[in-house]
């Protein structure tokens, strides 16, 4: 059984993270704190694959030994589950991490139960085309239900001043358009 106390590693072991946040070791140098800073970047857009695909090779190399200590970790049951199962449908090669962090967990939530070629065009297309994901859904809902999606017209708006934009989009969005600063 693992310790509780043990922490996750970075950079060498310059720097470790537990329950309380980030742990530095001495004064690492510039180079070891960027390795941690992209080590931590990678881990956090995609964090919810990380604990799926971690806990689906515990479960398939330690069966129940694995459960034991899942369940020992206090993990909300529903959301764990999603997880592995996400990651078991969409495997590390057919992951479009440009879709990050746009909502790109929800994107490929919409695409996993396609077939995997499928998955692949339609993950491609919403990271070329820069959708979200209500319209990777629309898109979605359109090709399932035979019709044609309602085209969509992009606009672009310049504001002189971060106050004016803000307060532009905050009026469009109550209105229903979907906005996206730039």
């Amino acid at each position: 059984m693992m310790s509780a106390t043990k922490a996750l590693v970075l950079a060498a072991g310059a720097f470790s993270v537990d329950d309380a946040g980030l742990v530095v070791r001495g004064r690492p140098s510039f180079a070891l704190w960027g390795d941690a800073l992209q080590q931590v970047r990678r881990a956090s857009r995609g964090w919810q694959f990380l604990v799926g695909d971690l806990i689906a090779y515990g479960e398939d190399a330690y069966g129940e030994e694995a459960a034991q200590l899942i369940d020992a970790a206090e993990w909300d049951e529903t959301s764990v589950a999603v997880y592995v199962w996400l990651a078991k449908r969409i495997p590390r090669e057919r992951r479009r991490m440009a879709l990050f962090p746009r909502g790109g967990i929800d994107q490929h939530m919409a695409v996993a139960k396609l077939a995997a070629p499928d998955q692949v065009s339609w993950l491609e297309r919403a990271a070329a085309e820069g959708w979200t994901v209500t319209e990777t859904r629309r898109q979605l809902k359109a090709l399932t239900t035979g019709g044609t999606p309602a085209p969509v017209y992009k606009i672009e708006v310049v504001c002189q001043t971060d106050t004016a934009r803000d307060t532009l989009m905050a009026r469009l969005t109550s209105e229903g358009w979907q906005c996206r600063a730039k």
